[in-house]
């Protein structure tokens, strides 16, 4: 089984809520303001917190994003492009991200992260103490990681669903050998985890970017696309939770105005 040594920056993560209302989570903050967002490396998306604050991408390779101040969780990706050949571009061949991943603690976003925010004590159990998932790596990083990954996105993606949250209770449960019979698959071949990916996106005869439509992508990553637009363009989100979205970030960025312009009244009036 191949197994990448996680970075410095990787922590356990613990209690997980999705876009749609689905598992509950206190908020929660941390010091550090980075966030990795992986199903393939995901670039180009919209990563905000609980509040509403909108993460600027900082590294394409490992698809890392920042967040001015300390994030409050849960925090969500959506939307952006699958760097499925993992080269920090996004080339022909590789497909748009429309599922959410999120995650309730903890610097990485993963389909593990997010199913676990919908699972009872005994499913996640079953993920991270018996089949000893650990919650802090992406795909890249590891195989049995990569292959709860593949099995969820292609339900997801099989039955046209937005997030995890969409996924009701025996659904997980019938996944969990699906999950514990792909981790066996993968310990048994040499590919790694991008390998799988490519594999994964033929089987599901996912629309694939041409020359022009990842040149275009590449544009609106460095453009930054309205937070709106990203939402708007999701397929498989429902209107109330596009909506619900849009308004948080609408919010945080008024309220961001609004200290701008207190601090400008402060200042003129001490000077």
């Amino acid at each position: 089984m191949q197994t990448i040594l996680p970075s410095a920056i990787l922590a356990s993560l613990l209690l997980l809520s999705g876009c749609g209302g689905g598992g509950g989570s206190t908020a929660d903050s941390t010091s550090l303001n980075s966030v990795t967002v992986e199903r393939g490396p995901i670039l180009g998306a919209l990563v905000v917190d609980a509040d509403g604050q909108e993460a600027n991408q900082t590294n394409d390779e490992v698809a890392s994003y920042s967040f001015a101040t300390p994030p409050v969780y849960p925090i969500a990706a959506y939307g952006g492009f699958i760097d499925v050949n993992r080269n920090g571009v996004i080339d022909a061949g590789e497909v748009e991200n429309t599922v959410v991943l999120t995650a309730g603690s903890g610097e990485v976003l993963t389909l593990l992260t997010s199913i676990l925010s919908v699972s009872d004590a005994n499913t996640s159990s079953f993920f991270l103490d018996d089949l000893g998932l650990n919650s802090a790596l992406t795909p890249t990083e590891d195989l049995n990681v990569a292959a709860l990954s593949d099995v969820i996105y292609e339900y997801l993606i099989a039955n046209n669903l937005a997030s995890v949250d969409d996924i009701n209770i025996t659904t997980i449960e019938q996944l969990k050998d699906l999950v514990k019979l792909k981790i066996e698959e993968y310990d048994a071949d040499d590919l790694n985890a991008s390998e799988q990916e490519h594999i994964l996106v033929l089987k599901l005869d996912i629309k694939k970017l041409d020359d022009a439509e990842a040149t275009e992508a590449n544009t609106k990553i460095k453009g930054q696309e309205h937070a709106a637009d990203i939402i708007a363009n999701l397929p498989n989100m429902s209107d109330e939770q596009k909506e619900r979205v849009k308004s948080k970030i609408l919010k945080n960025s008024a309220n961001k105005n609004k200290d701008t312009a207190d601090n400008v009244e402060t200042n003129t009036t001490n000077a």
